[in-house]
């Protein structure tokens, strides 16, 4: 329905504004000429020096058309306004539910990439100016190829969308930001939050998924772990964009190392530790 309404309605929304105009133009017209001919018509009368009871009634005659020409005209504007305010609430609403659709994961109903590829910029510039440690989490869903190979993709999405759940019940501050990845990878922005902070709840999330028992379609209860990678870094202002990547890389990196290591864990990247791992 919403795509209806944006390739159909702007159509409807021109032809309503050029009845407008049209209507607004023959009214013009029109007053312009009565007015053109109630003046000829009082220079004439005037010539006489007298005003009798017959000018009134033709002054009147001309006048009453008019005062009804412009009460009509008058509704009829009023309605086609209504109207396009009513096209143009729907226009918006459709628009607002394509930015909403574009930038949703439509199975999990967090942010997706695109919306997270936006989302990072902001929250380092952000950063920068108030000179606060940004954190990031790349979080991996053990196993899952495996789990999707036994029990079925659907089994696998509702395991997804119980993750997802759980992730934003943990993350409870109003400006952190967790968004599907990809597949089963999510990644989560803290904002000014240091390397022990984002540890701690990344922890959090970690246990909390361990320690959930998902329900199934068929009525079984499954058990999942996650691994997660973490790199915190102080922006500066400035500084390349092309740290985004070396920053996501970082992270990325140290979420390997957590599956390499036996998964169901969390490692983070030290920048200046002699060994860049933990």
């Amino acid at each position: 329905m919403g795509g209806e309404i944006i390739t159909k309605n702007p159509c409807k929304k021109d032809k309503i504004a050029a009845q407008v105009r049209n209507i607004n133009a023959l009214f013009i017209l029109v007053i312009l000429t009565l007015i053109s001919v109630m003046v000829v018509f009082t220079v004439v009368t005037l010539n006489e020096f007298s005003v009798s009871y017959s000018y009134i009634k033709k002054i009147l005659f001309l006048l009453i058309p008019m005062l009804a020409m412009f009460i009509l005209h008058a509704l009829v504007i009023k309605n086609l306004i209504n109207r396009l305010n009513v096209y143009n609430s729907q226009l918006l609403e459709a628009a607002k539910e394509r930015e909403y659709l574009i930038r949703t994961d439509q199975l999990t109903n967090l942010p997706n990439r695109r919306s997270f590829d936006e989302r990072l910029p902001m929250e380092w510039e952000r950063s920068a100016r108030t000179k606060t440690p940004l954190s990031i989490l790349i979080i991996d869903v053990d196993h899952f190829k495996k789990f999707n190979d036994t029990y079925g993709h659907l089994q696998g999405d509702i395991v997804l969308r119980a993750i997802g759940k759980t992730f934003l019940d943990d993350l409870k501050r109003p400006a952190d930001f967790i968004a599907r990845w990809g597949g089963e990878e999510f990644a989560a922005i803290l904002t000014d939050t240091d390397m022990d902070g984002a540890i701690h709840i990344a922890e959090v999330m970690r246990q909390h998924i361990e320690n959930t028992s998902i329900q199934l379609s068929d009525g079984t209860e499954a058990k999942i772990t996650i691994s997660i990678g973490i790199n915190t870094h102080i922006p500066v202002p400035g500084e390349s964009h092309g740290l985004f990547e070396d920053f996501i890389r970082h992270a990325d990196n140290a979420l390997y190392k957590a599956k390499n290591e036996g998964r169901n864990r969390v490692c983070y990247y030290a920048e200046n530790a002699n060994s860049n791992w933990f």
